[in-house]
């Protein structure tokens, strides 16, 4: 009878979350769908109002609410705590002290990053390390504490734990990520005692839901590549589908679709809507109903209403027919965040820090209200309870009521001065003329290079023709954004202003209609990226085209051979090199020094390496042996830890590669005579293998080198100083280096943090920052003073 009783309990207990609206349990709220039903919230006249705003520690934690208390974890800067706010006052009513803070890295900032989960009298949270904790919710004290990671010999993202539980019944579920048949979890929500574990998956970023199946509650869990129906009760295993997810699969949490169907974010380049489908005999199956390029490269959970989806793709608010995946609408308006919906309204909560309201209709995105809220950008979905908008940054955290304010309009425009400009002059008369098109024509056919430069520093970048949306990217603007084009009103003209260095060089590009990338039109100076695709570049007046850009003299033109080599030292290691000699190669009476460079087929292509060594050898540079390290493989597949496969490359290439080369060609085998090269990412490679093997290595140059910590420091803990190993060192970034303001991380700082690391080692490097951006088409602008830094002529 009390079995009985106490499955009739949870059963009851798996059904209440579904209907209950009052509270904002945990991460996604009552429904586990973003939404909640208040019936009264933004139907009036007005906008959202502050109703108290305090400040708060770092961190990426939602906000839970339950009856008066408001719970999320946060980082002051030395630890980490969990803290339950008063919902009416903001007045902290305790705090639970989780450890040492979790340090932010590679741009992430400082502190927790799951959501806790309140039901009953209990608060449930996960640290970043790992840490389990149920606390109670009146006094903040703790119950109970698990070491998952320990315990569950669960690894680490590289971000730290992210899993928001949850609770269902008396059972918590959380993705722990544990080996063997672990990577979800089951735990007694009362003791903590682990129950059941199951699947075989990798955990990154995501986080479990609760599924309405055949009236019966199942949790849903998705990781890198699987997606699991768990029993909460049992833990028996009702479904295990291979969801054929990649890349945006880690961070990836199921987004509920009326009834028995899931939106699963699980590719970079389209979304999968799918059917849970209950056979007669209990058994649960999965229908692929659509599959279409919505909602990608974002960490926002899309929210369906009323038969359709809405959510963000890339940086644009967008809206989808949930019937066959099809986009009714776009808007740049809001800009890049995170959505709840209450009844008919959508919050937006932006990484800038502004907060915005608006209906949720397929007819377009009309926005009622807007709030300059933060001055620290916030990665946090906002929550809905007691009537109320709880939304947090970096720094703060806000209570926003809906109140009598006057609704902001949503048109976009810059925030610049044209001041007394030629551009200025045509804005004022266009818009005041009554024929605009005369106006437009006139101006357009007085500009003789495009984008249009006004000295100094001034640039408008231009684009006339039918469209629905333009927008800028590239080096100008920070990683990942998509600079919206000003429309001039009744005209087919948009335009763009910024500021740019009087010597500067960058790459851009224009997205039409959202998704069509397209090099500016009007710009014959072209160039493509990494993955071929279209782009434009432009100077300002001050910089000038190095000399050896230009095609090399026939007889000045050296020779490239390729050679594969077998690893002896790894099972499946290879390596595909092509080795440049000079055309003086064999009449030397000394041997020759080598560099090895790092980098795919875009040095040669975007890089025109080998023509700036036909141009520079012999006339600022030394006679050089090139090896271009354009294959290396540590294996069949490439090892997991990215500072570990860095390791093993450098070992190969030292141990392997060298000797190979030594062997075939006339090469001096001095430290000094030898250098290594990299450029982004694969500048990382080059310092390790450079000051990870002094006997061999006397000379390293980089550019732009992709230095998060988790490669970075195993170079710092190698670099002895000039006495013990004296080393060439070239260094240089772009001031327009890679970048995303929202999300915390610059290169450009960075590699001067880098630089300075080396000079107070006792190092002298060369190089520093330039007026460009990154990638091949900026970096072999400076090829001649790489080279003259690592094999001078003169010397």
């Amino acid at each position: 009878m009390q079995r009985s009783r106490r499955l009739f309990s949870v059963f009851i207990f798996l059904i209440v979350p579904f209907l209950q609206a009052a509270d904002w349990p945990g991460f996604l709220g009552p429904n586990y769908d973003g939404t909640t039903r208040d019936g009264q919230f933004g139907t009036t006249g007005g906008g959202l109002v502050v109703a108290w705003q305090r400040n708060l520690g770092s961190g990426y934690s939602g906000i839970a609410v339950s009856g008066n208390h408001a719970v999320t974890l946060f980082s002051d800067g030395v630890k980490d705590f969990a803290a339950a706010l008063d919902t009416a006052s903001g007045k902290e009513l305790w705090r639970y002290e989780i450890g040492p803070t979790y340090k932010g890295h590679d741009g992430s900032q400082d502190g927790p990053l799951a959501t806790p989960a309140i039901a009953g009298d209990r608060v449930y949270g996960l640290s970043a390390k790992g840490e389990l904790f149920a606390l109670n919710l009146e006094s903040g004290k703790s119950h109970w504490s698990v070491n998952t990671a320990k315990n569950f010999n669960a690894k680490e993202p590289i971000y730290g734990f992210t899993t928001s539980p949850l609770v269902a019944g008396d059972v918590l579920v959380v993705q722990v990520g544990g080996d063997k048949g672990r990577a979800v979890a089951g735990f007694d929500a009362k003791s903590g005692k682990a129950l059941w574990t199951t699947g075989e998956d990798v955990i990154a970023y995501q986080s479990p839901v609760l599924m309405r199946i055949a009236n019966k509650a199942v949790v849903i869990a998705v990781g890198n590549a699987r997606l699991y129906a768990i029993d909460p009760v049992s833990g028996k295993v009702l479904l295990d589908y291979e969801h054929g997810g990649a890349g945006q699969a880690e961070v990836m949490v199921p987004a509920l679709v009326e009834n028995d169907r899931l939106l699963l974010r699980n590719k970079s380049d389209s979304t999968d809507l799918v059917r849970i489908v209950s056979t007669a005999d209990g058994k649960l199956s999965v229908e692929k109903l659509w599959s279409a390029g919505v909602f990608k490269n974002s960490y926002n959970v899309p929210i369906h209403h009323k038969g359709f989806l809405y959510g963000f793709s890339g940086r644009v608010l967008t809206c989808v027919d949930a019937a066959n995946g099809q986009i009714k609408w776009r808007s740049r308006t809001a800009g890049d965040g995170f959505a709840l919906l209450v009844d008919d309204q959508l919050i937006i909560q932006t990484k800038d820090g502004k907060v915005h309201a608006g209906p949720a209709t397929p007819e377009g995105w009309k926005e009622t209200s807007k709030l300059e809220l933060f001055k620290k950008i916030a990665w946090t979905p906002p929550s809905f309870a007691a009537g109320a908008v709880f939304t947090r940054s970096m720094g703060e955290i806000a209570r926003l009521n809906w109140g009598s304010v006057t609704a902001s309009g949503s048109e976009i425009n810059q925030d610049i001065s044209f001041g007394n400009t030629r551009f200025a002059e045509f804005l004022a008369e266009v818009k005041k003329s009554n024929n605009k098109k005369e106006v437009i024509d006139r101006f357009w056919s007085s500009i003789q290079r495009f984008p249009l430069v006004e000295w100094p520093d001034r640039v408008y970048f231009l684009y006339r023709g039918p469209a629905e949306d333009i927008a800028v990217t590239g080096d100008h603007v920070s990683f990942g954004r998509e600079e919206p084009m000003q429309r001039i009103s009744g005209t087919d003209l948009f335009y763009y202003a910024t500021t740019l260095e009087p010597d500067a060089r960058i790459n851009y590009r224009f997205l039409k209609n959202y998704d069509e990338i397209i090099a500016d039109p009007h710009n014959n100076r072209t160039t493509v990226d990494r993955r071929g695709k279209p782009l434009s570049w432009m100077a300002m007046p001050g910089w000038k085209e190095p000399a050896h850009l230009k095609e090399a003299a026939a007889d000045r033109k050296g020779k490239i051979e390729t050679h594969a080599i077998e690893s002896k030292l790894r099972k499946g290691g290879s390596a595909k090199i092509e080795v440049y000699v000079p055309v003086t190669y064999g009449s030397e009476k000394e041997p020759l020094p080598t560099l090895y460079l790092f980098g795919g087929p875009e040095v040669q292509t975007q890089g025109t390496f080998t023509n700036s060594l036909d141009n520079l050898i012999g006339n600022s540079v030394k006679p050089v042996i090139v090896v271009y390290l354009k294959e290396l493989k540590t294996g069949p597949e490439p090892i997991e830890n990215p500072a570990e496969e860095m390791k093993a490359l450098a070992e190969m290439i030292a141990k392997e590669i060298v000797p190979f080369v030594d062997g075939h060609y006339k090469t001096n085998t001095r430290a000094a005579h030898r250098a290594a090269m990299g450029a982004g990412y694969e500048g990382n490679y080059a310092l390790y293998l450079a000051f990870g093997y002094p006997e061999l290595f006397g000379g390293v140059a980089t550019q732009s080198a992709f230095l998060q910590e988790h490669v970075a420091n195993p170079v710092r803990e190698i670099i002895v100083g000039p006495d013990k190993h004296p080393v060439r060192i070239y260094i240089d970034w772009g001031i327009y280096d890679y970048r995303s303001d929202l999300e915390g991380w610059n290169n450009a700082t960075e590699n001067e943090k880098f630089y300075r690391f080396v000079r107070d080692k006792g190092y002298k490097p060369a190089g520093g920052q330039v007026h460009e951006g990154a990638g091949w088409p900026n970096w072999r602008n400076r090829t001649d003073r790489v080279l003259a830094t690592l094999f001078p002529l003169t010397e």
